[in-house]
């Protein structure tokens, strides 16, 4: 039995996390229109300057500030190639942190599926009903005005 196309852009997702180049995570990201892919991403730094793999970590408040996240560079790519990402789909190895999450909805992505949602990510639990598979989120991206209450001043 074939996949799934959630099933099959997901495993490409992971396979664009080995890519990662800061050891702390590997994240990808996936963007896919009308089951085309159509960018991908993973975190790691910006290109042309050292990776951490190389050089260490900036850690700056527990956060390794060398990379870009994968989402962003997914966004990113498809700019650079002159691809919109206007109703896509972001398959992505780990839940978006919150400045990920308003790039994707800026960006006009439409939907996420999310291997997983960590604690503390209330941005995604606001919106829409969303399903569930394999201890991932599926479902459409939540609306800003969706999100609970407070979210909006934490940086």
């Amino acid at each position: 039995m074939r996949k799934s196309w959630d099933a099959y852009f997901m495993d490409i997702a992971r396979e664009v996390a080995s890519r990662a180049t800061c050891d702390r995570k590997h994240v990808g990201c996936v963007l896919v229109k009308d089951k085309y892919l159509i960018a991908t991403g993973y975190n790691g730094s910006v290109g042309g300057l050292a990776h951490c793999d190389e050089v260490g970590h900036m850690i700056v408040n527990g956060h390794c500030e060398r990379t870009s996240h994968a989402e962003a560079n997914a966004i990113v790519q498809a700019a650079k190639h002159g691809v919109s990402t206007d109703g896509a789909t972001a398959y992505i190895t780990a839940s978006p942190c919150w400045g990920c999450f308003k790039l994707l909805a800026s960006a006009g992505v439409g939907r996420l599926v999310l291997r997983g949602v960590l604690p503390g990510r209330a941005h995604l639990r606001g919106g829409p009903p969303t399903g569930h598979r394999a201890g991932g989120h599926v479902g459409p991206l939540p609306r800003l005005s969706e999100s609970p209450a407070g979210i909006r001043g934490k940086r």
